[in-house]
């Protein structure tokens, strides 16, 4: 079993690993907390600090898939990436777990259910609208990891500037993520489905089964995103900056027999 790889990557990642279990746990509190906003937006960019350089901060299943897809020098080794998600998933759970008893910021303060509350009757599917929005969602936020991470495509050179882009898509993200209710507390998805599923684990506890009525949207679709963000990146994102970088050279060299021929031609005409 020692030498299986993903044992191999487990000892070899031990660090990083907890690194990254460490920021997914205190992401699922800062969440608790603050559903989406000014605050969530400084703790989050904060977070992605602490752990930039040793983990990536991906803190999220759908971005560390992301990287496992992805075909360039940023690819994620596969076994690597399974024990991201397991360490998130546990970080999720632990953070979740310390937000509850240690800091009082409960996610089931009543008798309330985590439910989309649709209602049929009337024709308002709002399961529907959370399908998309959470897939829109995980398609930003992973889109963002994924051109900002790539030195020939990010927005600026400076690693600050870097994050506070990473930073504010995840707030886009949530602003446009369907509201939810776990007791009139949680008040949008996390676009996250390692805290979706620590969140909803001590619903659950606090509720009963009833109160897991369409809360498989909220751990699916932003897989979803996250595969089409991919697909964006792969397929669209580098053929239009390949485009636009051949033309910038196409331009230059222009520019360059241009300059080349206002050299020569007073030589020419003496």
């Amino acid at each position: 079993m020692a030498d299986h790889p993903i044992m191999e990557h487990f000892f070899a990642s031990l660090m990083i690993l907890i690194f990254e279990t460490l920021g997914t746990g205190m992401l699922a509190m800062l969440f608790t907390a603050d559903h989406g906003g000014a605050g969530f937006f400084i703790g989050f960019f904060i977070l992605l600090i602490f752990s930039a350089r040793i983990s990536g901060s991906h803190y999220n299943p759908v971005v560390t898939l992301a990287y496992m897809l992805r075909k360039d020098s940023g690819s994620f080794n596969k076994w690597l990436g399974i024990l991201y998600m397991i360490a998130q998933t546990l970080g999720a759970i632990g953070g979740v777990f310390a937000a509850e008893y240690f800091f009082g910021l409960s996610v089931s303060k009543s008798s309330d259910v985590l439910t989309l509350d649709a209602n049929l009757s009337s024709g308002n599917y709002p399961f529907i609208q959370a399908m998309i929005s959470e897939t829109l969602g995980g398609f930003i936020l992973v889109l963002a990891y994924l051109t900002q991470t790539e030195e020939n495509y990010k927005l600026s050179s400076d690693a600050a500037i870097t994050l506070l882009i990473i930073s504010a898509a995840y707030l886009v993200a949530l602003a446009l993520s369907h509201p939810v209710s776990i007791s009139h507390n949680w008040s949008q998805s996390p676009l996250n489905p390692a805290i979706a599923l620590a969140m909803m684990t001590f619903a659950l506890f606090s509720e009963g089964i009833t109160s897991m009525h369409f809360a498989w949207i909220f751990l699916v679709f932003s897989w979803f995103g996250s595969i089409l963000a991919v697909l964006c990146f792969e397929l669209v994102f580098k053929k239009a900056q390949d485009t636009v970088e051949k033309d910038d050279e196409i331009m230059e060299e222009h520019e360059a027999q241009e300059e080349i021929a206002e050299i020569a031609q007073p030589l020419t005409e003496n």
